[in-house]
């Protein structure tokens, strides 16, 4: 008797085992996108000589000839030296557990030496990523002031080596993790009045933006964070 009754919950353990259903979770796609942003002025002040160096989509205090612009690999290792360097920028908008987000996606390069103790054979490859922005962050960017404001948002980011992985799918794991990558993104007004001065934060001491940033137009800038939620 006992043996007929464990033998019994045995089947009736397995059937229900079996008869639950493999779930996938709900697939989300961006749902629209604002113009692309790919030509930014870097500035930064070279506090050895006293000068200011400008650069097109890099924040770098060195000076270097105008040459590396026209030449593509190099121009490629240049910026990868720099994390304030832009390939592009866009808005585009998601919902996530009923939540909406606008997510700006960066892409840009990132590098490293292979031999890292000898400091040599640079490598660079491309990323992206995706600073995760609530209404209320758009809120304040759609309203800046001449004090710097610094955000601080989730920032999933995908390596060139996941290039097969759709951006949807990268943002949707890494918000689900129970500790997702988070950068910070100070930007304000510029009191000339008619240009918007930003930069993306790692560290702490990156917070000073009196040195240092990206400075674009406030008719472009308009543009750029126009998007529909």
């Amino acid at each position: 008797m006992k043996r007929y009754l464990i033998l019994s919950l045995c089947i009736v353990f397995s059937i229900t085992c079996l008869g639950q259903k493999r779930v996938n979770r709900p697939k989300v796609y961006f749902n629209n996108e604002g113009v692309i942003l790919n030509k930014v002025i870097g500035w930064a002040y070279d506090h050895n000589t006293g000068e200011w160096i400008d650069w097109v989509n890099c924040i770098k205090a060195k000076k270097l000839s105008k040459k590396i612009r026209t030449q593509t690999k190099q121009n490629a290792i240049f910026l990868s030296d720099c994390f304030n360097n832009i390939i592009s920028l866009q808005f585009k908008t998601i919902k996530l557990n009923n939540i909406p987000y606008y997510v700006l996606v960066w892409e840009k390069y990132n590098g490293a030496y292979r031999y890292p103790n000898i400091r040599e054979d640079w490598q660079y490859w491309k990323e992206k990523i995706f600073l995760m922005f609530t209404e209320e962050d758009m809120k304040i960017l759609r309203n800046l002031s001449n004090s710097p404001i610094i955000l601080n948002l989730l920032a999933p980011m995908k390596s060139e080596l996941e290039r097969n992985i759709i951006d949807e799918d990268i943002i949707q794991t890494s918000m689900s993790k129970l500790y997702p990558l988070k950068l910070s993104f100070i930007i304000y007004k510029a009191t000339d009045g008619c240009s918007i001065r930003f930069k993306f934060i790692k560290n702490s001491h990156d917070a000073d933006i009196d040195k240092q940033y990206f400075e674009i137009s406030e008719a472009d800038y308009q543009k750029f964070i126009n998007v529909k939620p």
